[in-house]
């Protein structure tokens, strides 16, 4: 009886294991489709596109930018807000900023959460070379 009982318990926990694996990842996705960083005297110009590839419409996205030097070692943080307050599903996003070129800059690279702190998977995330 127990080697039964014991057999019947592994099993379903094989099932249930199996199963939660198939179940599809919702939330927020969004991809940068292009993204241009132009270095100009003092500053860098940067010009970018996210679009939403999820499901559902992303509010208050709050871009954090890294500016990589060589090594791949940070070298300066900026944030900003991303100016489309809503992007709904499929929508797109532009970026344009203009701010101080950091020392030993040479690429940056993306993050983004929402203005609560939640993260936002990102795809396509850099790094991206500062021309």
């Amino acid at each position: 009886m127990k080697w039964w009982l014991l057999a019947f318990i592994t099993l379903a926990s094989l099932f249930l294991c199996v199963a939660q694996d198939q179940r599809k990842q919702k939330g927020a996705l969004l991809n940068v489709v292009e993204c241009k960083a132009v270095r100009r005297e003092d500053t860098i110009l940067l010009d970018a596109k996210l679009r939403n590839d999820g499901e559902d419409t992303i509010r208050n996205v709050v871009l954090t930018i890294y500016f990589v030097g060589p090594g791949k070692k940070v070298v300066a943080t900026r944030k900003t807000d991303i100016d489309a307050t809503d992007i709904e599903p499929g929508g797109e996003a532009e970026i344009s900023l203009e701010t101080p070129f950091p020392a030993r800059a040479i690429a940056l690279r993306f993050e983004t959460r929402t203005r609560m702190e939640r993260w936002i998977n990102l795809k396509n995330d850099g790094p991206f070379p500062i021309e």
